[in-house]
């Protein structure tokens, strides 16, 4: 990874491009951070920090997670195209998947109420990160039922949106929430990615739009019924919370859980951009190893996805290119059987009732470790009770023995 940080550099050096996100944070920022957006370089430089702590990030969740290899995490930082999302853009789509990130961080930690206030805050920079809302609403109802779901659905998840959006409710509160949830948005044909292979009239047809929209929500709620939910019996007991209690959640499950329901958004989005491959492509890698295809199979795709982000503009064989690739993925999905989702190792929770901030740290080299060293005293002292037992018989035959002579 550091010999990509030279080439960054040089990259943000040569670049005169300004984006709008970055004259936002110059103009919001106390004593002109960029000089109002004059110093690009220094902003470029922020993002590039933005970068590398992404990074970090993701190759915590990875770490946590156990299912990628070592080696294969050298693919998330070799993408050309996400570099110039990062350092020469400087698209605000990057901030929103770095905080829905550090979201799921706290998730896997145990840490729930304060890893929903991050992803509030990153839905705030970007509507797209509600892809990701069908699988967390899930794993909300397995950890905590449906009575410890809806305080934190509301308190931590919709009460950060209202405090951000109060002034322009105050000021025009039906129009802020027509234009923040409007579905009847057009886009550009030209601009897109992933629907350059259909015609142009059926791209901009209304009627489309809604087709894939109806498709996203049936494929997520198939998903969840008959894969997602596959190690519990029935789904009235998620809502009863039978199983917040005396139950542990893998990371693994909760990231496969997460990341799959933002791929379904991504495979039948109604447009894709070019910023917004940065919306998944740090959990492509995850989600190819979720698959039981063979490792040649998954670096071919991953290598295909990033060649087809790589062509500009746009065109037909490039699209339909994506979009078999998108559905292999999605088709490996379907087709293998997902992990455990309780138990076993690289887990989440104590699974005692009791809720994150009350000393339940929930992370799996916690729980690794003291179960090694409560194991490791059992066989000591079962150790030292042997050898005892052995001096004590010693002793006994040796005074036998003088009785006898």
């Amino acid at each position: 990874m550091l010999p990509v940080i030279p080439l960054l550099i040089r990259c943000a050096e040569k670049t005169a491009l300004l984006s709008n996100c970055v004259l936002h944070l110059a103009l919001c920022t106390p004593g002109s951070f960029t000089n109002h957006g004059r110093d690009v370089r220094l902003a470029q430089y922020v993002w590039l920090c933005l970068y590398l702590v992404t990074l970090g990030v993701v190759l915590f969740l990875y770490r946590k997670g156990g299912r990628v290899p070592l080696w294969a995490f050298v693919l998330l930082s070799c993408s050309r195209r996400i570099h110039s999302i990062f350092v020469l853009r400087l698209f605000n789509d990057c901030w929103a998947v770095f905080l829905s990130l550090a979201a799921f961080a706290l998730f896997v930690s145990d840490f729930w109420t304060l890893g929903c206030v991050l992803f509030s805050l990153a839905v705030s920079v970007k509507m797209n990160i509600l892809l990701f809302a069908p699988g967390l609403l899930l794993l909300l109802l397995k950890r905590f039922g449906l009575l410890g779901a809806v305080p934190r659905l509301f308190l931590a998840c919709a009460l950060p949106q209202v405090l951000l959006g109060f002034p322009f409710l105050v000021a025009n509160w039906f129009g802020y929430v027509q234009r923040s949830f409007d579905l009847g948005r057009q886009f550009f044909y030209v601009w897109s990615v992933n629907w350059q292979f259909v015609p142009e009239t059926l791209f901009l047809n209304r009627w489309f739009g809604l087709l894939l929209l109806a498709l996203t929500a049936s494929t997520c709620l198939l998903f969840a019924l008959f894969k997602w939910t596959a190690p519990e019996e029935h789904f009235a007991d998620i809502l009863r919370g039978k199983y917040a209690r005396g139950s542990r959640m893998t990371a693994d499950h909760v990231l496969t859980t997460l990341f799959t329901s933002n791929f379904i958004g991504i495979v039948l989005a109604r447009s894709l951009h070019f910023q917004f491959y940065v919306w998944y492509f740090f959990t492509l890698p995850y989600l190819l190893w979720t698959t039981t295809y063979p490792t040649p199979i998954r670096v071919a795709i991953l290598g295909a996805i990033e060649v087809v982000w790589n062509v500009f503009p746009a065109n037909a064989y490039a699209s339909a290119t994506l979009f078999i690739a998108h559905l292999a993925i999605l088709a490996g999905l379907i087709a293998t059987p997902l992990p455990h989702a309780y138990g076993g190792e690289h887990v989440i929770g104590r699974g005692d009732g009791r809720q994150e901030g009350d000393g339940i740290r929930g992370g799996t080299d916690e729980v690794d470790e003291s179960n090694t060293k409560e194991s490791q005293g059992k066989l000591e002292r079962q150790e030292k009770a042997d050898t005892h037992k052995e001096e004590k018989t010693s002793r006994r035959s040796s005074r036998a023995k003088a009785k006898v002579q």
